[in-house]
């Protein structure tokens, strides 16, 4: 018993041992999961000492910013989240990265949500495992898209031609490819043999390029007996292999052999790329070793270098750009400027509430990039962001053109450069309750809020009396112009070049289009002028309504905006109207004088109301019209009283001022609608605001609009004035200054200070005049340090074409210009750029040296224009100013192809065959082929081309669509000239309808031919020997039925007219109806023009007719149809010789279902018959649990068909069927 109660003692001793170690065991295992989880579920707050230094603060910032990664789900937090899936980014920190991640190294971003990413190695790919969230800032960067570069003042496009210029792009933070500071170079003297065989050395590591070179020190020559030196060659194999892998490869290029005949050291090189690692080198000498005492070929490995691609510069968020250039006579020596255009990519608007990435330069995309971007240091979150009023700015500034660029790369606040996009976008920027904002100008009607000495107090108002400039000159970054510095002069009314002499400078940063100077210009000076006053008055909690650039509703008697304000005291009413109300305020009317009410309502809307005349002091207003009690005003509103439209003022808020216990100050300044009107104002007038004697033109307005020298066109939805023209721009040359009754008159002229037009008309409809942007002048003037080419001609006829090698004739400008005197440096080259007018494509470019007068530029071709400018270039790289753009239109070889012969075409299938002769001129370029309706009159401008091949005679091309057409073909040659007249074949192409009616008239005629309404006689003859239909002789008809025998028409009716009978399609249908018709001319016509054509009349089943029309082919939605052909004399008499009305129609798809009986076939009809075939299915739904049924149909005619359901016994059963017929 006691040896049974020692080992249980001993067994539950060691289980509590091994309990005591697993659970130690399992605490150490999991204690840093346990502390994560512990750390992850508490918030802290921190709080800081004054005392505290900026580098304890950055430094605990540091620490927290690296909480941000969620090591643990490989997430980083954003806020706000501006990446999307797929975006390219590297990134950066002040400390280390997270790892595994590597300094500039492109990562993808995967898996996105609203404020989480993940990142991965490739596009698309699995989300990279994060280990530690590392120590610091981490920054990620976005990209930026380099368009456009310049060197030395030679646009780089130009300078890729030549072989010779590599250029390497990064615009992220990929490593360049042209440009490292990581080069290892080995110094090396081995010796290549033929006998020793291959030499192996290593490479460092991280190794993207390696590069070898291999001398031959004594030089490489063999020398004849005689003292001759001749060449003599050596082979080098390179080859390479992953270290330690023995899976050797030669380097692109090898076998490199070298061929000399020196005496001095020759050196050789190779460079070759790799994947990033490591590398054992192996070369090898393939020519053998010589020995003789005349061959000098020694060789010897000198040099093995690993190049690492790491970027030269490791500042984050930079697009940097390496090239390298060897010297050509385009750009020789260091090149000390360089230039690039760039643009920005950001978050831009695309929907409602979606922003992604694109090319923007819209100030709203700008606004938020500076709020929240990567170069703010503490970026503003979605939280902090008006949202909202960035997606209302941004629409604005599409409409109105603003945009805003500028290279920021000096010292500026968030708030400055925030300040100067708004401004760009007619916007300032604001707080709107706690958020950043912005509030644009533009045009409001409707009131926020109404203010009055009832529900404010404090009113102050201030104006500014300043000497009003008659201009602005503005300076700017003109794009335009290579982003140059410009300078444009914006006029106020009124006032021009001719006039103005009181200019002040205003330099606009970040407006670069000379369009939006303008118009900015103009906002600018007609806010000093219309809004010089200010107003302020303190308000309590209602201020909280109206934010900054809001409309409201001023009332007060300090500057007599109002006759009287207050409250409502009593509403009466006649039980439906309010009739009129008892005011707390007196409200004086004078006799002769309307008077208006204005209420504001308890949900801040308004209401305009006119009243009674009263003469005196009045404290009731009866109100003109009584209003409904719903739309009536309630006691204790508010209400403004005046004369008609000066009850009230219209205000903008320019500024809140917020203080204690909900006071707030706010200052307004007048609204000035006609701020709004300073731009490319259109205004509206009528026929009969035109004064034909006074040749004026009436505006009704109360403020004049257009001033002398503006600019206008003219649109109108009839007929302008004569002799006026739209899109043509005229100059105001006399306006008058509109009196009380608020019209005002303009005359215009054809040039600035002109004579006014002679309008000799009023026009028609209702017109349209708009006030243009005037043309750009630059001001700035720069003196060139050599001069600009002088052109005395410019030629490109045929005296000036050159023949090429093939025997063709090329065409070229030539320019000839003056020699330039003595300048201050000279002139080594002239250059010359050309490009198609109108294009931006980069220009092409070339030169000539300056001894010459004349300059060839080539690569131009006949008729077309060219727009091209020369310029000097010095001895010294020096460039000199471009000559004006000079457009000329290429003349080239003058002499045009001949006609095409023998031109005709023939339907095969959906396809048309073509064939003609070829044309004998030697430098011909080949033929175009166009159609047009023989309906209309020939015209080769007209007319559609079909296709243009080269010098074969024959084509086969399906661009023909049926119908009778009109064949046209000229010839072209290489100068682009064409035949003086087009060949013509006429045809009818037919297609794959399906024809469900032809009835050719012709022998029989079974019409009607219609009575001539002159003669009484029929006005058709059907000739019983030919069978044709004559049209009837008015002379000889004696009525014996003789002369019918007889073709001869002397005296034939106006008209003659067959009708055929009526066809029945079966039913309403869309048809196309077409007819073919022939006709011969009378043998008593000499040369006749026939005039034959044929019409339509028809109706739908339940319609009616309503008369003939002439017709060619068309589709139409009838049942019965009627045609006709009718013959005009007056131009020839012809003869009807065959006619046919034919209808065809397309393939037509009917399917429905329906219940089928359990007895007998279910007839079903088609709502509409076909009216030629029909083919059809029929499918039977299974029945309960799945069993299957079978149907069959029966009775298949064009209108209805029968239909029994069968199931897997072969008894008929109730079930239901789907069918489809398909059919004409």
């Amino acid at each position: 018993r006691r040896l049974i109660s020692s080992y249980f003692s001993v067994v539950i001793s060691i289980s509590l041992v091994l309990f005591l170690l697993g659970l130690l065991g399992l605490l150490v295992l999991n204690t840093k999961k346990v502390a994560d989880h512990f750390k992850e579920q508490i918030a802290l707050n921190i709080y800081l000492k004054d005392s505290a230094k900026d580098s304890e603060i950055t430094a605990l910032k540091d620490t927290i910013a690296a909480a941000a990664v969620d090591f643990a789900n490989d997430e980083f937090d954003m806020d706000p989240n501006f990446f999307q899936d797929d975006d390219t980014i590297t990134i950066a920190s002040s400390g280390t990265l997270p790892a595994p991640l590597v300094v500039d190294t492109i990562y993808f971003v995967v898996n996105r949500t609203f404020a989480l990413i993940q990142l991965a190695a490739t596009e698309g790919g699995a989300a990279i495992n994060i280990t530690n969230a590392g120590t610091g800032n981490h920054t990620f960067t976005k990209h930026t898209i380099l368009q456009d570069f310049s060197a030395a003042g030679n646009d780089i496009v130009s300078l890729q031609n030549d072989p010779t210029f590599v250029t390497g792009l990064s615009p992220t933070s990929h490593p360049h490819e042209l440009y490292s500071n990581d080069v290892d170079q080995q110094g090396l003297s081995v010796a290549l043999t033929f006998a020793g065989g291959a030499q192996v050395r290593t490479s460092a590591v991280n190794a993207d390029e390696l590069s070898v070179d291999w001398t031959f020190p004594s030089g490489l020559v063999r020398i004849e007996d005689d003292g001759t030196k001749v060449d003599f060659s050596v082979d080098i194999r390179i080859e390479y292999t992953p270290t330690g892998m023995g899976a050797w490869q030669q380097a692109p290029g090898s076998p490199v052999t070298t061929t000399e005949k020196l005496t001095s050291a020759v050196r050789r090189s190779l460079r070759w790329r790799v994947a990033n690692g490591q590398y054992d080198v192996r070369l090898t000498r393939l020519s053998e070793d010589d020995t003789s005492t005349q061959i000098a070929s020694v060789s010897t490995w000198t040099a093995l270098r690993t190049i690492s691609r790491v970027n030269p510069i490791l500042l984050p968020g930079l697009a940097t750009t390496a090239f390298r250039i060897k010297a050509t006579d385009q750009l020789s020596g260091a090149v000390d400027n360089f230039n690039g255009i760039v643009q920005g990519i950001h978050y831009d608007l695309v929907a409602t509430n979606y922003w992604e990435l694109a090319e923007t330069s819209n100030p709203a995309a700008l606004f938020r990039e500076v709020a929240q971007g990567i170069a703010n240091a503490n970026p503003i979150p979605n939280s902090e962001l008006d949202v909202a009023a960035l997606e209302l700015w941004h629409p604005y500034n599409v409409t109105e053109s603003w945009t805003f660029n500028l290279v920021v790369d000096f010292n500026s606040t968030v708030k400055g450069l925030l300040d100067q996009i708004a401004s760009a976008g007619r916007a300032t920027r604001t707080m709107v309750n706690e958020l950043w904002s912005v509030a644009f100008d533009d045009i409001k009607t409707i009131p926020v809020q109404h203010f009055t000495p009832r529900n404010s107090w404090g009113f102050n108002a201030q104006k500014i009396f300043i000497d009003l400039p008659h201009a602005f000159r503005i300076r700017f970054l003109n794009e335009d112009n290579d982003w140059a510095p410009d300078e444009r002069i914006v006029y106020d009314n009124g006032f021009s070049i001719n006039n103005a002499s009181k200019f002040e400078t205003l330099e606009l940063q970040g407006i670069t289009s000379i369009e939006n100077i303008w118009k900015v210009g103009r906002y600018h000076i007609a806010s000093v002028r219309l809004r010089p006053e200010r107003y302020s008055f303190n308000v309590d909690i209602e201020s909280i309504i109206c934010v900054k650039g809001d409309l409201i509703r001023l009332a007060h008697d300090v500057p007599q905006f109002g006759l009287a304000s207050g409250r409502i005291v009593t509403v009466n009413d006649n039980g439906t109207h309010a009739t009129d109300i008892d005011v707390d305020e007196n409200c004086i009317m004078e006799g002769g004088k309307t008077y208006t009410v204005r209420f504001r309502f308890q949900d801040g809307s308004s209401s305009l109301n006119p009243v009674d005349l009263s003469v005196g002091d009045n404290s009731n207003l009866v109100f003109t019209t009584p209003i409904l009690l719903a739309n009536a005003p309630s006691v204790g509103d508010l209400f403004m009283f005046g004369e008609v439209g000066l009850e009230s003022v219209e205000v903008l808020v320019a500024s809140i001022e917020r203080s204690e216990d909900f006071v707030a100050k706010i200052t307004c300044v007048d609204y000035s609608p006609e701020l709004f009107n300073v731009g490319a104002l259109p205004l509206t007038f009528a026929p009969g605001d035109v004064d034909t004697g006074a040749e004026t033109i009436e505006f009704t307005s109360n403020t004049r609009e257009y001033w002398t020298d503006d600019i206008i066109q003219f649109s109108t939805t009839g007929t302008l004035p004569a002799p006026l023209l739209v899109a043509t721009d005229y100059f105001v040359v006399n306006s008058s200054a509109p009196p009380s009754g608020g019209t005002w008159t303009i005359q215009i002229a054809t040039a600035e200070g002109g004579t006014p037009i002679n309008l000799t008309s009023q026009g028609s409809g209702t017109h349209t005049a708009a006030r243009q942007i005037p043309p750009f002048n630059s001001q700035i003037s720069v003196v060139a340090p050599l001069p600009v080419p002088d052109i005395f001609s410019i030629r490109s006829d045929s005296e000036v074409i050159v023949r090429q090698l093939d025997g063709s004739f090329a065409s070229r400008i030539l320019v000839k210009i003056n020699r330039p005197s003595i300048t201050q440096k000279q002139p080594e080259w002239i250059e010359w750029q050309v490009r198609l007018n109108g294009s931006s494509a980069p220009y092409t470019t070339g030169r000539v040296l300056e001894v010459q007068d004349e300059v060839p530029i080539l690569g131009v071709e006949e008729g077309l224009t060219y727009d091209f400018r020369l310029r000097y270039i010095a001895t010294d790289g020096t460039l000199g100013d471009f000559t004006s753009l000079q457009t000329h239109l290429v003349i080239g070889k003058s002499d045009p192809p001949n006609d095409v012969t023998g031109f005709s075409a023939q339907q095969n299938g959906f396809t048309v065959t073509f064939r003609w002769n070829q044309v004998p001129d030697k430098d011909l370029d080949g033929y175009e082929i166009r159609f047009q309706d023989q309906s209309v009159p020939q015209d080769w401008s007209s007319a559609v081309p079909v296709t243009r091949t080269t010098r074969g005679t024959l084509i086969t091309n399906a661009a023909i669509p049926p119908g009778t057409w009109r064949l046209l073909i000229k010839a072209f040659d290489t100068s682009k000239l064409e035949s003086v007249n087009e060949t013509v074949f006429l045809i009818t192409v037919t297609n794959d309808r399906e024809v469900v009616i032809n009835q050719p008239q012709n022998p029989r005629w079974p019409g009607t031919i219609l009575i001539d309404s002159g003669s009484g006689l029929p006005s058709l003859v059907h000739h019983h020997v030919s069978q044709h239909l004559l049209p009837n002789d008015t002379v000889s008809a004696a009525g014996n039925n003789f002369d019918v025998f007889d073709i001869f028409n002397q005296t034939p009716v106006p008209l003659g007219t067959y009708e055929a009978p009526e066809i029945d399609i079966g039913a309403d249908t869309e048809a196309r109806v077409f007819a073919t018709l022939s006709v011969e001319a009378n043998p008593i016509e000499v040369s006749p023009t026939l005039q034959v054509v044929a019409q339509l009349d028809y109706r739908l089943d339940a319609g009616a007719y309503d008369g003939f029309e002439p017709w060619t082919v068309g589709v139409i939605s009838a049942r019965f149809l009627k045609m006709r052909a009718e013959i005009d004399t007056s131009l020839g008499v012809a003869e009807l010789v065959s006619f046919a009305p034919i209808v065809d129609v397309e393939e037509r798809q009917v399917a429905g279902s329906a219940v089928i009986s359990a007895s007998g076939a279910t007839t079903i009809n088609f709502t509409t018959p076909f009216l030629v075939q029909v083919f059809l299915s029929v499918t039977a739904e299974a029945g309960g649990g799945g069993a299957a049924r079978f149907a069959t149909y029966e009775s298949l005619t064009l209108s209805s068909f029968g239909v029994r359901i069968f199931d897997e016994g072969g008894v008929q059963v109730l079930g239901n069927v789907n069918w489809l017929a398909i059919g004409f």
